[in-house]
């Protein structure tokens, strides 16, 4: 749990401006925005008047951490910040830089918050003041722990519990327990986990907020849930009840409780009392509206009657549960909220699909499958806020009809995993191993890839072993098509299917009979029927100066650029590079303009926040990135952009939502195509495939086909290119 930044304790002279700060304060927690907006803004104008610096700095910092809107506050957080400098004060320096990195904290940008919280814990160490310190070092753990480095976020809630102990700072105390409670159930070191949650629960009664400590008994009655401890299970499940005993507002807590009780009951046969239990966690769930309660108790009350043969009331309490994700995430108003939301219930998803296609639905299966998928981006493409996006098979049909390709979707369970064939004739099933078995073949062949291997000289593969598993079922129904579009899941996601080598008397990659495209989902593709336009405009930002020793120059860029430049006529064409390919200056170009974008330079993928992965551009006015999040902010129909970068298409997938990075982004602003890495790009070879790419692409070819003829003309040079490595990075997402 994060601790939001507190409101500046400084000793100012009783004034109009200091009055007028407090009264915005109280309208801001009355949840009166518009009124806080005005009283701070007259308390800032009268603090300058004064010229009052320190003053001004408090202010700004108050008016900073509430604005809604990120460049205002930033803009405000850093006025405050050089005005404590300008006066030397230890304190306000610590407060706006903790300022500055909480603002990033909220809008998950933990990678940008973490200089800010550092120099904020520089400066609390100064004063000294071992509170600051503390909310500093609790704060950065937090940002550490949603980045996944767990071992440095333990590391600062390490110092952090101690200090908030000492200082009696005792709600902080718990929340840091807490969290190195949840980072070692993270872990899977489950008895530390508990230790953790049992003292936190002891400091949250003692201070009398028996909420929390309810909740992390709670968290406990969780890990034996999912050890099958089913006896240990429900003492902590009952402790948290009798805690909430005598208390108010205790729904929430309780409603989680009622749900531990329910999945224990059901675990141990007690049918019955598993009913009662959790519909008393549904009747509670939606008095508090705690969908996460509601829709895990409805799944649980499916499984129950699943297992009871009962497959009407199953098939009623799943579609039960989906009405409630399905509200639950409409009502999300935040873009990475709603990309993270589907990972969490993922097993939800997977029990219907399973269930679905247990009793032959295949085409309903299909439809909740890929309705699941690939919703914000389906959503914003159709500018429609409070609609949910639904897929019908036969929409697919159709598409795999009027297009001569064949549609593929992969899904991937525990138990059984899926692959969906849409073809002019309909729909196909084909049961799949499980996906601990694939993860591990993927994992082995991408190892292969990145040690420079090439599979086609090996014997048995894992390249082999995935072409027989994947593509084998629906070998036949591909090897007559124009194309094939696949929507990938799951580890699928780091997987290039044309690097997997098909068997036969001569052994071949699948690129070599095979154009490939990749899709988010079923419901967002549109295919088009034209050829491209014969003269599109281009807009290219490549070979940047460097900003960061992190990102040194790439040597081939140069050549990249204007190899990729030379093939269109001066008047088609913008070129920035240098000093001038910065990130506001893309916006400035009106990109709307253009047929075709091209980056060439580094990237940063950002896995836990990946609408902050970045183009790294040349420095300009403190920044140089370029994020995701901005470009999908935008509204763009370039036909193609391609960000020749190392891993450009994103390094993390959700479930859902797919792989997100810059492909996703340009792709949800409205572009057609657009080709990105997977992996590293190799700096020598990029150039080379780019160049014969755009010659494929200029005499009207469509993406995936100008980049396969381009990688086959790669492979065919001979020597090192031949390797996947060298040309399997790129892909081409298309909708």
């Amino acid at each position: 749990m994060l601790e939001a930044a507190r409101s500046v304790v400084v000793p100012f002279p009783s004034s109009k401006a200091r009055l007028l700060s407090d009264l915005a304060e109280l309208r801001r927690q009355a949840g009166k925005p518009d009124e806080f907006r005005d009283l701070i803004t007259q308390a800032r104008d009268l603090a300058t008047q004064r010229g009052d610096s320190a003053l001004l700095s408090w202010i700004e910092q108050r008016r900073g951490v509430y604005l809604t809107d990120f460049k205002e506050s930033d803009a405000a957080l850093h006025h405050a910040l050089d005005l404590a400098r300008s006066v030397g004060d230890e304190y306000l320096i610590s407060s706006a830089e903790n300022g500055l990195g909480y603002i990033r904290v909220i809008r998950s940008r933990y990678d940008e918050a973490i200089p800010y919280l550092e120099a904020a814990d520089q400066a609390a160490q100064k004063i000294p003041s071992k509170v600051r310190r503390e909310k500093c070092l609790g704060n950065l753990g937090w940002c550490y722990f949603r980045l996944g480095q767990l071992e440095r976020a333990l590391q600062l809630y390490s110092t952090a519990e101690p200090l908030a102990a000492e200082t009696g700072v005792l709600d902080d105390h718990h929340r840091w327990l807490a969290n190195i409670g949840s980072i070692y159930y993270v872990k899977g070191d489950d008895d530390k986990a508990v230790m953790y949650y049992q003292r936190a629960s002891k400091i949250a009664e003692q201070v009398g907020n028996r909420w929390y400590a309810a909740t992390y008994l709670n968290n406990i009655a969780r890990v034996y849930i999912e050890q099958a401890k089913w006896d240990a299970a429900e003492k902590y499940g009952g402790l948290a009840l009798g805690m909430l005993k005598g208390t108010t507002d205790t729904g929430t807590v309780e409603a989680y409780s009622r749900l531990n009780s329910g999945i224990i009951a059901r675990a141990r046969g007690q049918g019955a009392g598993a009913v009662t239990a959790l519909r008393q966690a549904i009747a509670l769930a939606e008095r508090e509206e705690e969908p996460n309660v509601s829709w895990e108790a409805h799944s649980e009350l499916a499984a129950l009657y699943r297992s009871e043969k009962n497959t009407a009331a199953a098939g009623r309490e799943y579609a039960t549960a989906m009405g409630v994700l399905d509200r639950a995430w409409l009502a999300l108003s935040r873009d990475e909220s709603k990309i993270t939301f589907r990972g969490y219930q993922a097993d939800v998803y997977r029990a219907y699909v399973g269930f679905l296609s247990e009793q032959g639905q295949k085409e309903k299966a299909l439809e909740v499958a890929e309705s699941s998928r690939a919703r914000l981006m389906a959503q914003k493409l159709e500018s429609e806020s409070f609609v949910l996006p639904r897929f019908r098979a036969e929409q697919a049909v159709r598409l795999a009809r009027e297009t001569k390709t064949v549609l593929l979707s992969y899904w991937l369970a525990p138990e059984r995993s899926y692959v969906w064939a849409v073809t002019a004739k309909g729909v196909l099933q084909f049961l799949l191993p499980r996906e601990s078995e694939i993860d591990a073949l993927v994992e082995q062949h991408q190892r292969a890839i990145q040690n420079l291997e090439d599979p086609l000289a090996e014997g048995k593969t894992p390249a082999r072993e995935l072409y027989r598993m994947l593509i084998g079922p629906v070998e036949s129904l591909v090897h007559s098509a124009g194309a094939v579009v696949i929507v990938p899941d799951g580890r699928l996601h780091e997987l290039n299917f044309e690097t997997l080598v098909a068997g036969g008397a001569t052994p071949h990659y699948w690129i070599d009979e095979a154009t490939i495209a990749l899709t988010p989902s079923f419901t967002v593709l549109r295919f088009e029927t034209g050829a491209t336009a014969r003269r599109p405009r281009l807009l290219i930002f490549g070979d940047p100066l460097p900003a960061v020793p992190e990102f040194p120059p790439l040597p081939h860029l140069k050549a990249e650029v204007r190899e990729i430049a030379a093939g269109f006529p001066e008047a088609d064409r913008a070129v920035y590079t240098g000093a001038q390919a910065y990130a506001e200056r893309f916006r400035e170009t009106d990109p709307r303009t253009f047929g075709a974008i091209h980056f060439a330079a580094h990237a940063a993928a950002n896995e836990e926040s990946p609408l902050n992965s970045a183009i790294i551009l040349s420095p300009h006015a403190g920044g140089y990135k370029l994020y995701a999040r901005e470009v999908a902010d935008l509204r763009l129909e370039p036909d193609l952009v391609t960000i020749s970068a190392c891993r450009s298409a994103g390094s993390k997938a959700y479930s859902g939502e797919g792989l997100i990075g810059f492909a996703w982004a340009f792709l949800e602003a409205g572009a057609h195509h657009v080709v990105a890495g997977i992996w590293n790009v190799d700096d020598a070879a990029a150039p080379l495939l780019m160049e014969e790419f755009y010659k494929e692409w200029r005499a009207g070819a469509q993406p995936a086909a100008a980049l396969r003829q381009a990688k086959l003309k790669l492979m065919r040079t001979g020597g090192a290119f031949r390797k996947p490595y060298y040309w399997g990075a790129f892909e081409v997402f298309t909708r």
